[in-house]
């Protein structure tokens, strides 16, 4: 079963659309979107704090 998967592996990648990766515009990693995940997250955390907002960050 797993060889026959192993098999199939060329086949499905062929029908596979790969991301377009890009740099991220605040840090410059490659990304998939205009701003990676991590800066993202960096940005909602910072917000939550700034915005005197006790719990966790609202997401």
């Amino acid at each position: 079963m797993l060889r026959t998967f192993l098999k199939l592996i060329p086949i499905l990648e062929e029908h596979i659309e790969k991301p377009k990766l890009r740099k991220c515009e605040v840090c410059g990693y490659p990304s998939s979107s205009q701003i990676c995940a991590f800066c993202r997250r960096v940005k909602i955390v910072k917000e939550a704090r700034t915005s005197g907002n006790k719990g966790e960050p609202r997401l």
